[in-house]
């Protein structure tokens, strides 16, 4: 049984659920091609790590640290990042698939979730200022009493955002998506 309980500096590919995450601290890091299935990162610290084409499911995160954490062509399904370490946390997603997670009641301002398909989030009751929304697919995504002022949604498609309980001021939409801004109105566009 390995006794490390700190990496900095190195490449892990193709790690799987064997793999022991909780209590250890991992700087610098890139983690490749992992399958990571009901994986713990309990009170596990990344701190500038890169998760590439890694499949995370149903993972704990409890008190979990995530400081310029980025994921990039990754599958992140089931996994509840609401009881994450809020200290220092900054999260940015490139190209990923977000399925079923839960962002609710956290503080990701300046936070990038590009070009990503986002299915069955939530992101009720969090601060998303000038968060990177641009050339996502959204499905099924709750924003409610979501702060998403200066937040950039250009070119990205099918969220569903009601402007009276959300705020936007100053965010960025794209036609002809920005219409959906109207649903709530019940109001009839010709």
């Amino acid at each position: 049984m390995s006794t490390i309980t700190e990496y900095h500096d190195e490449v892990f590919e193709k790690v799987g659920p064997e793999f022991i995450f909780e209590d250890k601290t991992f700087v610098s890091c890139q983690f490749r091609s992992c399958e990571l299935q009901n994986i713990s990162f309990r009170n596990a610290m990344f701190s500038d790590c890169v998760f590439i084409e890694c499949n995370i499911a149903l993972a704990n995160t409890a008190n979990a640290k995530f400081d310029q954490t980025m994921f990039r062509e990754s599958k992140i399904s089931g996994v509840d990042f609401t009881n994450v370490n809020p200290f220092l946390l900054h999260l940015y997603f490139y190209d990923c698939y977000l399925q079923g997670c839960s962002f609710s009641n956290l503080k990701l301002n300046n936070a990038k979730i590009t070009g990503c398909k986002i299915s069955g989030c939530d992101f009720i009751n969090s601060s998303l200022v000038s968060a990177d929304f641009s050339k996502s697919i959204f499905s099924e995504t709750l924003f409610e009493n979501t702060d998403l002022s200066k937040a950039d949604f250009s070119d990205a498609v099918g969220y569903d955002i009601n402007p009276s309980i959300n705020k936007i001021k100053k965010a960025i939409f794209s036609m002809p998506d920005a219409v959906n801004l109207l649903k709530t109105l019940e109001i009839e566009i010709r």
